[in-house]
């Protein structure tokens, strides 16, 4: 039995599942609408969870995760906590949110003018793991430790 756990009440269980990983409840518990908000959701390794897109983690506790480079709703989510009550750092966070069709490629170059863009990529270097697949624009970061 695997649950997920709110980080906001202490012992409340969100979700629970008979599968055998916390990242197998957290893609079941996306699949069938369950909101994940407020859930610890630290330590999960979210490059084995499909259907990202769909999920609610608005506030989950994602310490410790292993991020999906590739997931915008999960990006966003990491950049909206960092952002504070910061309106052009959340704008950003934002932006990463809604252009869920654009690559790293795209959205480097469309915010390349945006003071926010180094910011973001700072937030990013703070989760970036050795072997995760983080892009080169966020691992190769000068002046932060790995």
């Amino acid at each position: 039995m695997t649950t997920i756990q709110s980080r906001k009440v202490r012992g409340q269980v969100l979700y629970s599942s008979a599968v055998d990983t916390v990242e197998e409840a957290v893609e079941e518990a996306i699949s069938k609408g369950v909101s994940l908000r407020f859930a610890d959701l630290s330590g999960v390794d979210f490059r084995k969870v499909k259907g990202l897109r769909l999920a609610d983690i608005y506030e989950a506790r994602l310490d410790g995760c292993t991020v999906d480079w590739n997931s915008h709703a999960l990006l966003a989510e990491i950049l909206r906590k960092a952002a504070g009550e910061d309106y052009g750092r959340r704008k950003f966070a934002g932006f990463v949110a809604v252009s869920y069709d654009w690559c790293w490629p795209k959205i480097l170059e469309e915010g390349k003018d945006d003071a926010a863009l180094s910011w973001a990529l700072d937030v990013f270097k703070s989760y970036a793991t050795e072997g995760d697949g983080a892009p080169d624009c966020v691992t190769l970061r000068p002046g932060l430790a790995k």
